[in-house]
């Protein structure tokens, strides 16, 4: 069952976007949500935002798109940047492109579990 709380955006990505979407579910996570694909987190819902996890192999993608990476403020005003970056407007409207997306996220979180 997918999680979503009272989030309007959440729903939207859950029940629309990605409605074709097998095995991703949404949990609460530091203030944001976490979305996970058959267990494994792969993105970050926070307000109206959606950030899928990148690294060298799908990074290009998303710069290529001039996307922005999800940043906090750290200690001392320090601005630190997650490895989740933000899925432009048109793959997010796009649902074999989020797919495919979705697929890529899921592969940079697995490679990352040794």
């Amino acid at each position: 069952m997918r999680s979503v709380g009272k989030n309007g955006f959440l729903e939207y990505v859950l029940r629309d976007a990605m409605h074709a979407i097998t095995g991703v579910t949404a949990r609460p996570m530091f203030g944001a949500y976490g979305l996970y694909r058959d267990g494994t987190v792969f993105g970050i819902v926070d307000g109206e935002e959606l950030y899928f996890k990148v690294d060298e192999k799908n990074l290009p993608e998303y710069r290529s798109r001039h996307s922005q990476p999800l940043t906090y403020e750290g200690r001392n005003r320090k601005v630190i940047a997650l490895p989740y970056w933000e899925v432009p407007a048109e793959v997010l409207e796009d649902r074999e492109a989020l797919a495919e997306w979705v697929d890529a996220s899921v592969a940079v979180s697995r490679r990352g579990i040794h």
